[in-house]
């Protein structure tokens, strides 16, 4: 994680600098769109994105600012779901901690989740893709008809209990629609 990277509202937009003062990410509210034109040199960028949970959230679930939150001035962020009709469903970044709905939590664009079951990989590198199931993640592709396949991580330890994924969605926009 990157240290040291102020972040501010500027004019509606969450606008996040470098130690030199540069704009490395700026949240557009009015287009409802991260634009990420800089980038920082020798370490990597994973900003916190404060939102609003349209359900509650669990740590780790994959979510998409699915609108806008008048009130707080912040984006509300639901579950991604491959088997959704919508690919525009699909994840963009991973939920920090969990949240209850209707509060504020904050929503990160990579993060290792261990524990996992991640057994069934081919091998450590093998792709993690949205899951069928709201919020969460497949170690294989989705195949039903409708369904959007998005790669959001690999997995970093092969094991049936301490297995590791690292999941980066903020990092994975393509998305292919079976069928």
């Amino acid at each position: 994680m990157v240290t040291n990277v102020k972040s501010e509202w500027v004019d509606g937009n969450l606008v996040f600098y470098d130690v030199a003062g540069n704009i490395v990410l700026k949240m557009d509210t009015a287009n409802k769109t991260l634009q990420t034109e800089y980038k920082l040199l020798g370490s990597p960028l994973n900003p916190k994105i404060p939102f609003v949970a349209a359900a509650n959230l669990a740590a780790g679930e994959l979510v998409y600012i699915s609108g806008w939150n008048a009130t707080k001035n912040l984006p509300v962020m639901a579950k991604a779901d491959a088997d959704a009709s919508d690919p525009a469903k699909c994840a963009e970044f991973v939920c920090d901690a969990t949240v209850a709905q209707d509060a504020v939590g904050f929503a990160v664009g990579e993060k290792l989740i261990t524990g996992v079951n991640t057994n069934s990989a081919s091998a450590v590198g093998a792709p993690v893709y949205v899951g069928t199931t709201a919020g969460g993640w497949s170690l294989s592709a989705p195949s039903g008809a409708g369904s959007a396949i998005q790669k959001v991580g690999i997995v970093t330890v092969k094991n049936a209990t301490t297995g590791a994924i690292m999941l980066y969605p903020f990092y994975s926009k393509v998305v292919t629609k079976v069928g």
